[in-house]
């Protein structure tokens, strides 16, 4: 029996570029911007800085590249071990090799002044991303890590020398293209055997960074191993992008329990969706938690709902609750509100610290607990400031655990800040002796009763693959995506008439994982009328909207059928795309 295991990690921050005009590089004007990003993320060595970024960068340049990269994302130190090279005793060109970033060309040949080509390149970088995003991974290890990405989004950028591209190098290189890391040099080439410059390498590596603190995880590369003996004690980690993206924080609690149940296989789910709310936690329950039976959830969705009214907080936080009591494997829940960034008496902090305490109000009520991550960190800035007096809470938390963005702070912290919020939940556990076997959530009775409806609401995941759904014929492709790997369906051209339809009795629907391209919008029909308006998500291929608003249904207990028609200019890529449909069906 074997398995899918997938470990995630790691989603933060764009420094401020002022750090950047302090240093004098010599760069080509395109790349300016960039490298100002490069800079303040700490990616560029001090081996180059100061040497022409236009040059092409050698082996053992690009070994220091991929060193910052690495410690950037919050990688480990490690302690030189013997130097198998004879042409090079570079500290960092040997730390990369202990680490399998790097191969020498030979057993003791490194090569160091060679010029780096851009396929070498793209398999250095992908290594960076894994060792980086998954545990246990290894060089030696690395036939049992796949990489998986959306083959469409390579098919596009179909190469005319793809045939030229080493068979060693081509799933790192087409990773990294459906990714958005590396291009082509254009005229549809990628020039696999050409070298790469300093700033080149600097912004591909810029770029791999931004995209793994953006969501990209290491949901992208599966492992199989054997069936562990051990009970499973499961953990989900359901929120937005502090969720999904902090592989720090989880990996620590999901290594907590495995020490607290040592007899026992601890398995961590991460269902974290970047920019989601409660009210998309709490619709897509069903499928992202409730399956999965777990033992313990972990909830983060403050900081995406703030500003929003007392009975979005409570309605949405009390559903989900109920959702989780009412789960067959019983789970303890713990509520996580991880820190605005910011100082107490900024209006900004005080709308989070409200949503905040009308979240607690309900999680009181069911005996859930719930952790202030701020608190932590201000009784650790208050315990600094008797050392000294002069220091601020916003100096306390600026470039040390988060970074600027515009007037304030980007909510996304640095990886001390991930440590930080780790510490905050596992001295919690231990100073309160947490045992999620024994702390369920009570069974009470509703307590924000204005909502009950809604709130007592049930929800159907149907997947796009479902036989409740129908669509034109040869208006609809099938492909996968990071969010959905089982499946998601999408429109190509506009020439044919691309239109999908159910039958329901709920009272509503909304469509996830939802993007539009070119301007392309929806028009929704019940029962053969119009529904008013269009449904339009982006405008730009990336744009990923999680969850439509709520599309009301008649709720008169009767089938009614639902029939969106997709109306597009003709594109090149994909104009409509959607993975599931999530009903909603009134509670009592």
């Amino acid at each position: 029996m074997k398995k899918l295991i997938s470990i995630i990690m790691v989603f933060a921050v764009i420094m401020s570029m002022d750090v950047f005009a302090q240093v004098n590089l010599n760069a080509s004007d395109w790349a300016v911007d960039e490298l100002n990003e490069a800079a303040s993320n700490n990616i560029i060595p001090d081996s180059i800085i100061n040497e022409d970024l236009k040059e092409n960068i050698n082996r053992k340049e690009f070994a220091d590249v991929c060193m910052q990269c690495y410690f950037a994302l919050g990688g480990e130190d490690v302690e030189v071990s013997e130097n198998p090279f004879t042409d090079t005793d570079d500290e960092n060109v040997i730390k990369a090799y202990s680490l399998g970033l790097v191969n020498g060309l030979s057993e003791s040949e490194f090569a160091p002044d060679d010029e780096l080509t851009r396929e070498q390149a793209a398999v250095m970088l992908t290594r960076v991303f894994k060792k980086t995003q998954l545990n246990g991974w290894s060089l030696e290890e690395d036939e049992k890590f796949v990489l998986e990405y959306d083959e469409l989004l390579v098919e596009v950028q179909d190469f005319d020398d793809s045939d030229a591209i080493s068979d060693w190098a081509k799933d790192s290189v087409n990773f990294l293209i459906a990714k958005e890391v590396v291009a082509g040099v254009g005229d549809n080439l990628f020039a696999p055997d050409d070298s790469i410059t300093r700033e080149q390498a600097i912004l591909i590596a810029n770029r791999l960074y931004n995209k793994i603190k953006d969501g990209l995880s290491g949901s992208d590369i599966s492992q199989e191993e054997e069936e562990d003996p051990r009970p499973k004690f499961t953990i989900v980690f359901l929120g937005g992008s502090l969720t999904y993206g902090g592989g720090v924080w989880r990996n620590a609690v999901r290594d907590y329990f495995q020490e607290k149940y040592p007899d026992k296989n601890v398995i961590a789910i991460n269902s974290g969706r970047g920019g989601t709310g409660s009210d998309y936690c709490s619709a897509r329950f069903c499928e992202h938690v409730a399956k999965y039976d777990p033992d313990l959830i972990f909830l983060d969705c403050t900081i995406n709902d703030r500003g929003a009214s007392e009975s979005v907080h409570k309605t949405n936080m009390e559903s989900i609750i109920r959702q989780a009591k009412a789960l067959e494997s019983n789970p303890a829940l713990v509520v996580l509100h991880f820190p605005y960034p910011g100082d107490k008496t900024e209006d900004a902090y005080k709308t989070w610290e409200q949503g905040m305490l009308w979240k607690d109000e309900v999680c009181d009520h069911y005996g859930v607990r719930h952790i202030d991550v701020y608190d932590y960190f201000y009784k650790d800035y208050q315990n600094k400031k008797t050392d000294d007096p002069s220091l601020t809470f916003i100096s306390y938390i600026e470039n040390t655990y988060f970074v600027r963005e515009g007037e304030g702070f980007n909510v996304h912290p640095m990886s001390a800040g991930y440590e930080m919020y780790a510490n905050a939940i596992i001295e919690n556990f231990k100073n309160d002796n947490f045992d999620p076997e024994t702390e369920k959530i009570k069974d009470v009775d509703v307590y924000y009763t204005q909502a009950r409806s809604e709130i007592m609401s049930t929800y159907q995941w149907i997947p796009v693959d479902s036989p409740r759904m129908h669509y034109s014929i040869d208006a609809w492709t099938v492909t996968s995506s990071e969010w959905f790997p089982e499946g998601v369906r999408q429109s190509y051209q506009a020439t044919v008439p691309a239109l999908f339809g159910f039958d329901t009795t709920a009272e509503a629907f909304c469509m996830s994982y939802i993007a539009t391209a070119n301007g392309s919008d929806a028009t929704i029909t019940i029962d053969d009328e119009p529904v008013a308006g269009t449904l339009s998500c982006y405008s730009q291929y990336e744009g990923v909207n999680y969850k439509t608003g709520w599309i009301q249904l008649p709720n008169d207990g009767k089938v009614h059928r639902v029939i969106v028609k997709v109306n597009s200019p003709t594109s090149d890529r994909y104009i409509f795309r959607f993975g599931a449909i999530i009903e909603r069906y009134p509670g009592k």
